[in-house]
Order: structure tokens, then sequence, then C-alpha cells
């Protein structure tokens, strides 16, 4: 929760090879909770899995959205590149990472330390997508280096990317923090200023990413 925002924008093979650095992280994660479970089995512990209708719609999806489109690609006679059978994964990755989470946090206390973790962790990045757009301390040329994005472009663009190294993914992130800060400030308990700060930062960053959220069209100029 902590970690992911700030590498996801990390490069492919940066650290090892074929894998992004928070797809590694969500590896060893899962390896650790699988090694968990085993443990159980050995210690003749039973393990439930218990399947729900989110999780059956869950694996519906990414059968549909991985598999189908691969066949109408060889329907049509089309080559089959790596590029379409990694695209073919996202899917999946998805699912795996959301089955770490229900596996991992079971309580409401659990998803209340999640909540603060990634809001503190997205905090951090808000504060370095506005420095990114208004040029200062270096913070440009650091992400320049460290954070490229998928395109030699991305970073040319007047647009916050910060640790995401998409605009996208920065208006997604900054647009779901802004509604958990906005949800504890209408259920405040005392002092509000803190909570008013964490609300203004995160628009603040979802305007300087320019979108109202990665799957919107467009709102504001490119440069």
């Amino acid at each position: 929760m902590a970690t992911t925002p700030l590498i996801v924008g990390l490069g492919r093979g940066s650290v090892v090879p074929l894998l992004r650095p928070n797809e590694l992280l969500a590896l060893v994660v899962g390896a650790g909770l699988m090694l968990r479970g085993l443990a159980q089995l050995i210690a003749g512990r039973p393990v439930r899995l218990r399947l729900t209708t989110i999780d059956l719609s869950l694996i519906a999806l990414a059968t549909t959205g991985s598999f189908l489109p691969l066949l109408w690609m060889v329907a049509r006679g089309v080559d089959i590149t790596p590029g379409d059978l990694l695209y073919a994964t996202v899917l999946w990755k998805y699912f795996a990472i959301y089955l770490i989470v229900r596996t991992s946090v079971r309580t409401e206390r659990q998803v209340a330390h999640c909540l603060v973790v990634t809001v503190a962790s997205c905090s951090l990045v808000a504060v370095v997508g506005l420095l990114q757009v208004l040029h200062l301390f270096g913070v440009p040329e650091l992400l320049r280096r460290y954070y490229p994005g998928d395109t030699p472009t991305t970073l040319e663009v007047r647009r916050a990317t910060a640790t995401f190294a998409s605009w996208l993914a920065m208006a997604d992130a900054m647009i779901f923090n802004l509604a958990i800060a906005v949800g504890w400030l209408v259920r405040r308990r005392g002092d509000p200023r803190p909570l008013v700060g964490l609300v203004a930062l995160f628009a603040l960053a979802t305007l300087a990413a320019g979108e109202l959220s990665g799957s919107s069209s467009q709102w504001l100029p490119s440069a």
C-alpha cells in the first residue's frame, strides 16, 4: 500500500527482467501468502477458499478480456505479438492483486489502516506532481531519469505524472484519495484542518494531471 504508488512508474526490467518493480512486489507478497496457506495445510489446519459472486464476476471479466481478444486475432489471421500477450495478462494481474488484498485485509480496523497508509503515500506523490508542473527543485529532471513513462514525450507535456509516469493514472489515484479524504472530512472528529488540507492537495494534484479521471476524455490542453 505504501510502496506501490512510489514505484509503479519505474520501467519494466529496471530491477529484474520482464517485470516492473510493483509487479515483483506483488509476486513476493502473493508467494508469501501461498507459503502461509501451505504451512497451514501441513499443520493440519484447513484452508477455506470461498468464491463469492464478485470473485466469479471478476474471473469472467478476466477470461473474456484476455482469451477472447487473442482468439479473435487468431480467427482474423492477425499475428499475436509478445506485447499482445502482455496486455492479455493485465486483467489477471489485477485479479491477483485483488485476491492478495482480500486475503490479507479482513477487518474494518485493517481497512482503516490501509486507507491511512495509502493516503499518506499518495500525499507524497501529489506533492511530487505539483512540484513537477511548477518545475521546482529539479523534480522534472529526477522524474525524467527514473520515471520516463511509456513514451519519450510524456514528461514534455505540462501535466503531472509524478511517480506514476502517466497523467491518466495520476488523475485516477488523486481522485480516489480525494474521495477518501472527503469521506473522512464528512465524518470527522476533532480539528478538520488537516483533512481540509488533504482535500485541497488532492484536488490541486488532480487539476495538475489535467484529467477528470483516467477514463475520461482530456479536458485541459496538452501544453
